[in-house]
């Protein structure tokens, strides 16, 4: 492994490289460049370290989990036993849970609305179903629904949650099954060629092919995994007074190798040399990160977490971490490689993606001054306490009678020498002076459980879901009022909806302009980076082949539009809009305005309205209603048509009319043949005809007849 740079203490004049315009970042060799990351690294790490203590992050953890710190009770019984509560967590889930739903009610999160000349395109939705498309296969590739839901949950329970936006193009193998042998083809006796299946056509084997893909990342980044400077200010805004980006990763021996192989990473040592680092250094570990990200991994054995990132866990030398600090402005990216107390820089130069590149953070409840919010374990964590401090000393006083201490009168003489345990049927002599035996020992009065402690207790528990908004009426559906009618009419439930909606409003707009930033980072990276030939794939998997005979490749770059997210609509309108959909159904369902709607060269857009059911009911396996219809139901139809039955009796009666006249001239034929039989007959008779040829033809038919049907006697 390389020496490593040299951190110097003065940056130089001759170590700087100013840019030719303002557009442009400032560069630094490689020494100056790891001297900035390991500085600015110690110095946001050291003010996060000593700050975090006031975010309370550890202790809400703690609460989270509620452990039981008193296992070993029983044995010391100075200690009561300490019962768990969960009141953090379950505030926590109520509340993830409902921004969750918010933000992917929809099949997409966001809907694209046409801007400039895309607006009067007539083609404009069909390009917009387009983009929305590649939208979703980005997202699917970058985990997108799952790394935002990390996200928001420890935006709820800690305050704030932080992603950064990722672009890679990277080698994918995809796996396919083709014939060996292709089927035989045939000629029918009637038709032409038929293609048939055969023993040996039936035979598969895999392809493999590698391609190229572009990935996109959405990650989501724990508390102390990312820094900030610490002069940021501006809530879920870290691209504005952030400062640099500083991520704390670990890296082995196969993910230096895959950093090799790409263009923008440098000075990374061969396989070779790091095969024989990794075998002659193969224990220890990697150095440690913030005591921020340290608290809430195995390293707190206080509470459940996985071993810390720079545990050497395996047997496996080629396993051993390795320290990564990535620096991030929006013009320069620095990376540095960490290993036995050296740095090494291993990427240092601009980049594309300006202040993406600083990374997306949103907050549950702002704190003025500060880029770090707070979050419904803060905001519960005394209801809890109380709640639990409270129930335990009521348990406490509960299991008294249990453990009753044992008054004795220790003038009589009947102080026992040890503590005796007396056991059924014993028996036990005791001095009394007046002969009661009940005044010689006694059970202590087990002491009253005062009324308030159940009230103070209650109050814990409502007071902390009332605070984070999780109460029990609008959040959890529970109507705990004896006799109350106030989720038995519509406006009451209306109103339940609306509060529920208002309790979660500001934390959803807090993602929504992450979720708008994520969309832009997209856009960018599509027109830049994406090639045109891997965009027609997607929209041909997705949407047909058909797509892309209905839009060119310009008309797709050139889209304009603008970004919609649509959880924030979900939440506010959703009740109102269901309501609408019906009495809009009466409307588009009246005749005249069928008719009146024809008339004006318009129609009514029936898979809109289903569309529009479909996002209402949030089902993610909705079939369509409307479907084409197949050969016979279009036959079918035909034959249902009213124009169709008129024209089908018209055709009816005209066959009808024909065939009459048809039998009416076969009549007319018949009766001018029998007409010309008769005189042809009567010319015989009246002797138009010679005798002797009537008799010759006569004895001809007879001797035609024998000859086709034998001679009568002959044969028998």
């Amino acid at each position: 492994m390389p020496l490593g740079n040299e951190l110097t203490p003065l940056i130089q004049d001759k170590q700087v490289t100013l840019p030719a315009s303002s557009a442009e970042g400032i560069l630094f060799d490689d020494d100056a460049a790891a001297t900035i990351v390991w500085e600015d690294y110690q110095r946001a790490m050291a003010w996060l370290d000593t700050n975090s203590w006031l975010a309370e992050w550890q202790y809400v953890d703690f609460l989270y989990q509620s452990p039981n710190y008193d296992r070993d009770w029983r044995m010391q019984t100075s200690r009561p036993a300490r019962i768990s509560r969960f009141n953090v967590a379950k505030n926590r889930n109520t509340m993830s849970n409902q921004v969750r739903r918010g933000i992917f009610a929809d099949t997409s999160p966001t809907a694209l609305e046409p801007r400039g000349k895309l607006a009067g395109d007539p083609n404009s939705e069909r390009i917009l179903e387009a983009w929305s498309a590649i939208f979703e296969e980005l997202d699917d590739r970058a985990d997108f629904e799952y790394n935002m839901s990390l996200g928001i949950e420890c935006q709820v329970l800690q305050g704030t949650a932080i992603w950064i936006p990722i672009w890679e193009t990277k080698k994918v193998k995809k796996k396919s099954r083709v014939r060996e042998t292709p089927p035989v083809s045939i000629d029918m006796p009637l038709g032409g060629k038929k293609e048939v299946d055969t023993w040996e056509s039936d035979t598969f084997k895999v392809r493999e092919e590698t391609v190229e893909e572009s990935w996109p990342y959405f990650e989501y980044r724990r508390l102390g995994t990312t820094l900030y400077s610490p002069k940021w200010r501006t809530p879920n805004r870290p691209d504005l007074t952030g400062g640099a980006r500083i991520d704390i990763d670990y890296v082995a021996f196969e993910d230096l190798k895959s950093l090799r192989e790409l263009d923008c990473y440098k000075d990374i040592p061969s396989d070779e040399d790091l095969k024989t680092y990794f075998l002659e250094n193969p224990l220890g570990d990697a150095a440690v990160g913030s005591q921020v990200a340290q608290s809430m991994n195995q390293e707190s054995s206080t509470v459940l977490h996985a071993a810390g990132e720079q545990r050497n866990e395996s047997a496996n030398p080629f396993e051993k971490p390795l320290m990564k600090l990535a620096y991030w402005t929006d013009k320069v990216v620095i990376e540095v490689l960490c290993y036995e107390s050296r740095r090494k820089v291993i990427r240092n130069q601009e980049h594309t993606m300006g202040d993406q590149a600083l990374g997306y953070s949103a907050t549950w409840w702002n704190i003025d001054n500060s880029g770090y919010g707070m979050g419904t374990g803060r905001l519960n964590a005394g209801d809890q306490r109380m709640d639990q401090g409270v129930l335990n000393e009521v348990l406490k006083m509960i299991a008294f009678p249990l453990n009753a201490p044992i008054l004795y009168d220790s003038q009589d003489g009947n102080a026992p020498t040890q503590n005796v345990v007396m056991g059924l049927g014993t028996l036990w002599g005791v001095r009394t002076r007046d002969g009661d035996v009940r005044k010689a020992f006694q059970f202590m009065q087990m002491p009253q459980i005062p009324p308030e402690a159940w009230k103070i207790y209650q109050l814990g528990k409502d007071g902390g879901e009332n605070t984070v908004g999780a109460d029990s009426i609008s959040m959890q559906g529970n109507v705990n009022t004896p006799g109350s009618s106030a989720m038995r009419t519509a406006a009451g439930v209306n109103r339940a909806g609306s509060k529920a909606d208002d309790n979660i409003a500001d934390p959803v707009a807090h993602l929504e302009y992450t979720i708008k930033r994520w969309r832009a980072f997209q856009r960018e990276r599509i027109l830049e980076d994406m090639p045109i030939q891997e965009i027609r794939e997607i929209l041909s998997s997705r949407l047909g082949a058909s797509i892309l005979e209905e839009i060119t490749a310009e008309a797709f770059i050139d889209a304009e539009f603008e970004i919609k997210v649509l959880c924030g609509q979900k939440l506010a309108a959703k009740a109102a809009i269901m309501q609408l959909i019906p009495f809009f159904l009466q409307i588009v369902q009246q005749p005249q305005l069928m008719q009146w709607q024809h008339e004006i060269g318009q129609t009514i857009n029936f898979q809109a309205i289903e569309n529009a059911f479909q996002r209402m009911s949030e089902l993610q396996n909705w079939q369509d209603i409307f479907v084409p219809m197949t050969d016979e139901q279009k036959q079918n139809m035909a034959q249902m048509n009213p124009e169709a039955i008129k024209a089908k009796m018209a055709q009816a009666v005209e066959q009808a009319k024909g065939q009459n006249k048809l039998q009416q001239i076969q009549e007319q034929g018949k009766q001018d043949i029998q007409h010309t039989l008769v005189d042809k007959a009567m010319d015989h008779v009246s002797g138009d005809v010679p005798l002797e040829l009537a008799e010759a033809r006569l004895e001809r038919n007879t001797d035609m007849g024998e000859l086709q049907n034998g001679v009568p006697g002959v044969g028998e």
